[in-house]
């Protein structure tokens, strides 16, 4: 094994570790709550309105551990896209609306008159949007805009850091909520790194993860007012199936 197979050994052990760690940690504190909901309903037994608190916070605990081993499973699975021509547009539309659901949040749409025909694994891309309208559902907790803004965008090798040259389509999501910390926008995308008390801080990551797998990028704008602000992108198809 050479210094440079080494190096990158090291770092990919590190990482796992990291992962291992911050799942286990954060299972435990679910574990934990769980365990003293269910002791505290057991010394209230007198009290039946009690029980019922308790065993009710008891299995919150418990869907969101269940919730978190989801997410873990997701983050293994990211790795092997079923990819095929897709009409994004629609897929786009259709998830943000389902996202949205019965939350507070409006959105608008605004498309180029080119066909957003994107490769890409239909499931996976419905996940990425449901994360990004999510995380703007939370910013937004008293209801406000999202706005989806997407068209296709050529680019030569160098004019983007993370894409190698070619057509892409270029989604971007802008929320009117507070949006993010300048301290905070270099770890946004870092497993287990949240600014909510309830959530585990892998829906990013995983949306980070599916994009890189399919050849795309996602990235946080900054500077896009007071809302937070995330663009995407896609390679584009040839043709829609």
């Amino acid at each position: 094994m050479g210094p440079n197979e080494k190096v990158a050994l090291e770092q990919r052990l590190e990482a796992t570790a990291l992962l291992a760690g911050g799942i286990a940690h954060d299972f435990k504190n679910l574990l934990t709550v769980a365990l003293g909901y269910i002791e505290m309903a057991s010394t209230e037994a007198a009290v039946p309105e009690k029980v019922v608190l308790y065993c009710e916070k008891a299995s919150e605990a418990v869907q969101r551990s269940t919730r978190l081993m989801q997410q873990m499973l997701s983050f293994t699975r990211v790795s092997c896209p079923n990819k095929k021509p897709l009409d994004f547009g629609r897929i786009l539309k259709n998830s943000v609306i389902i996202a949205i659901g019965e939350s507070p949040v409006t959105a608008d749409f605004t498309y180029d008159k080119d066909p957003l025909l994107c490769e890409a694994d239909e499931r996976q891309m419905a996940q990425v949007i449901s994360i990004l309208v999510t995380n703007a559902i939370q910013a937004m907790p008293a209801g406000g805009k999202l706005s989806v803004t997407a068209g296709n965008r050529a680019f030569a090798p160098g004019d983007h850091y993370a894409l190698a040259g070619g057509e892409y389509c270029r989604v971007t999501f802008t929320d009117s909520g507070t949006g993010i910390a300048a301290e905070d926008l270099p770890h946004i995308f870092d497993p287990f790194f949240t600014t909510k008390s309830k959530c585990s801080g892998l829906g990013l990551p995983i949306a980070y993860a599916i994009l890189k797998y399919h050849g795309g990028f996602i990235e946080a704008l900054p500077g896009q007012g007071a809302g937070a602000s995330f663009a995407l992108y896609l390679p584009v198809a040839i043709a829609a199936a």
